[in-house]
């Protein structure tokens, strides 16, 4: 069991489908449109968060950045200041609560520093691309709470959470197959990287 932690487009017409995981209490199957609402248990929801970041496969919770923004595909406009205080705070705190509750989404700080989930799917191209990341990057966290109401955060770090499936998937990638999986902001830090060490090499 890991830590923890649908389509967007402005035209809002695709359909999604939301699978949900055995501890979210949620029905098997419900879809909806993007720019509808997704209805589970009596809880409307605009967007469906799971699969958002199965398809996109590395999302940001709430920080703007390289890669898609979970609080901002939930607001369906960009989001100034604290997502707190938007009008939509309390459907953005359930959709990270029931990201972070997926057992198919590890949750770390692997963009910026920032909170980050990343899909089952992608985590062997996470994997083998993992020299490329500093070690807090790759620890997965968790929220925990005490009896008393105490909030503290919990880290796994790498490789502990990853699955032998997973590691044995990454083998067989290439860099820059892995770096496609992850998207362009991975392809784009592959490139930098081994431009460094050319250059590197070169004044030696």
């Amino acid at each position: 069991m890991i830590l923890i932690t649908g389509a967007t487009g402005t035209n809002g017409v695709e359909t999604v489908k939301l699978l949900s995981t055995q501890r979210s209490g949620m029905p098997r199957e419900c879809t909806d449109r993007i720019s509808g609402t997704v209805s589970s248990n009596g809880i409307r929801m605009n967007v469906d968060a799971i699969s958002f970041v199965r398809q996109h496969g590395v999302v940001l919770e709430s920080a703007k950045g390289p890669v898609p923004n979970l609080a901002q595909a939930v607001a369906r406009v960009p989001i100034h200041g604290n997502w707190w205080a938007h009008p939509d705070g309390k459907e953005i705190f359930r959709a990270t609560r029931l990201v972070r509750s997926s057992e198919d989404v590890l949750v770390c700080r692997l963009v910026n520093g920032k909170v980050t989930y990343v899909d089952r799917r992608v985590w062997p191209a996470l994997v083998r691309l993992a020299s490329y990341f500093k070690k807090d990057a790759l620890a997965a966290i968790r929220e925990e709470h005490s009896a008393k109401g105490a909030h503290r955060i919990k880290t796994l770090p790498f490789p502990k959470w990853t699955p032998a499936r997973a590691r044995e998937s990454a083998k067989a990638l290439s860099e820059e197959e892995a770096a496609a999986q992850l998207g362009p902001w991975a392809i784009a830090l592959v490139h930098r990287h081994n431009s460094g060490s050319i250059r590197a090499k070169t004044h030696k």
